[in-house]
């Protein structure tokens, strides 16, 4: 089971209540949606994409089992843009 991190030169900043995540590493900017500012503010400490899946269901009260399926392509695109890491 991988578990996943935020990139601690990363910085997230909210404008205009929208996430946004600075990559200085990467010169990038990510805006992120609601449910991925809160996956966001969960990856400060080591999670797998079934305790994220879990965690979005329980807070959100969602049933949808899509949900683990969306997580999973959430954090590989986090992957490629160097915003978490797989935890050591």
């Amino acid at each position: 089971m991988t578990l996943y991190i935020r990139n601690p030169s990363c910085e997230a900043i909210e404008l205009d209540g929208e996430t946004m995540i600075l990559n200085p590493d990467g010169l990038t900017i990510t805006q992120l949606s609601p449910v991925a500012s809160y996956c966001w503010s969960l990856l400060s400490e080591t999670h797998s994409a079934g305790s994220l899946s879990s965690a979005v269901r329980s807070h959100y009260e969602e049933t949808d089992l899509a949900v683990e399926q969306d997580i999973s392509l959430f954090l590989r695109e986090l992957m490629e843009c160097g915003l978490i890491a797989a935890a050591e």
